[in-house]
């Protein structure tokens, strides 16, 4: 008798070790498929949320648009979507794009003309949404972005590309991310306009100049930049003949005071064409 129990019982091992197998397949079955429905969810909530974020900014966009010349208005967007999630903003053929973790959405526009000079993220954090003569442009501050032509000196008469009296009178003082909008053109070789910027922090200062003058090589305009805490008004460093558009980024300190120059010539002082200056620290 006890021989036929230890036969009986050697019998039940193999099959309680499927049984426990096939329980164990059926957890692992289950617990992926909780685990995919879980990224599922994930994935869409932070779609979602950067749906959400890309339809708040067009929307800003294409109000201002619609408004026309002058008008303005601020918004803020999250520092991240949702899972602390990174994300970029760009805006290209009339579409807004939030782009995150190697995936994109889109939110239409209105129009095509449209630039993002900066944008702060954060909820604490304003921007400003800005109609331009049509073009619609993303700062991160209005009102004291546009400083107009700056300070109008003549000070290169053997236009030598440089201004020995750079701060004389106070150049008009821009923010280290601005827009500024000239109406005119200057008259002479030896007249410029003048700017300052003082950093908050180090970083790369990318300037953007943007004109629509007529006047062709070598008369076109030309920008000088100096760092005037280290030199003063020397040694500056020069870019020429910027039209229709130009970008170059200086190395700055932050706190140094840098005074930024144009050469803007207009044929016969007629003072036609307009332009504008753009500053984004990076």
């Amino acid at each position: 008798m006890a021989k036929g129990r230890m036969r009986c019982k050697s019998q039940g091992s193999p099959e309680f070790n499927v049984v426990v197998s096939f329980v164990m397949l059926v957890f692992l079955v289950i617990l992926l498929i909780v685990f995919q429905k879980q990224d599922e969810s994930y994935k869409f909530q932070r779609y979602l949320d950067a749906k959400r974020v890309a339809t708040s900014i067009a929307d800003n966009i294409n109000v201002i648009s619609i408004n026309g010349h002058g008008y303005y208005r601020y918004f803020s967007v999250p520092e991240v979507l949702y899972g602390n999630t990174e994300y970029n903003i760009s805006a290209g053929d009339n579409f807004l794009w939030i782009n995150y973790a190697d995936e994109n959405t889109v939110a239409p526009l209105v129009t095509d003309n449209v630039t993002i000079v900066h944008l702060e993220k954060g909820e604490s954090e304003s921007n400003c949404v800005y109609n331009s003569y049509g073009e619609v442009l993303v700062n991160d501050i209005c009102g004291l972005s546009d400083m107009g032509c700056g300070s109008v000196q003549s000070c290169d008469a053997g236009d030598f590309d440089t201004c020995p009296t750079c701060d004389v009178p106070d150049p008009v003082q821009i923010h280290q991310n601005s827009i500024s909008q000239c109406s005119f053109y200057g008259c002479s070789t030896d007249e410029w306009h003048i700017y300052k910027i003082v950093p908050e922090k180090s970083g790369n200062l990318k300037i953007t100049f943007r004109g629509s003058g007529t006047m062709t090589g070598s008369d076109k305009t030309d920008m000088i930049f100096y760092d005037y805490t280290a030199n003063g008004c020397n040694s500056p460093e020069s870019i020429f003949q910027l039209e229709t558009q130009t970008s170059h980024v200086f190395s700055v300190q932050g706190g140094n005071t840098y005074i930024l120059g144009l050469d803007v010539d207009s044929p016969d002082c007629s003072y036609n064409g307009t332009y504008t200056l753009i500053t984004e620290l990076k």
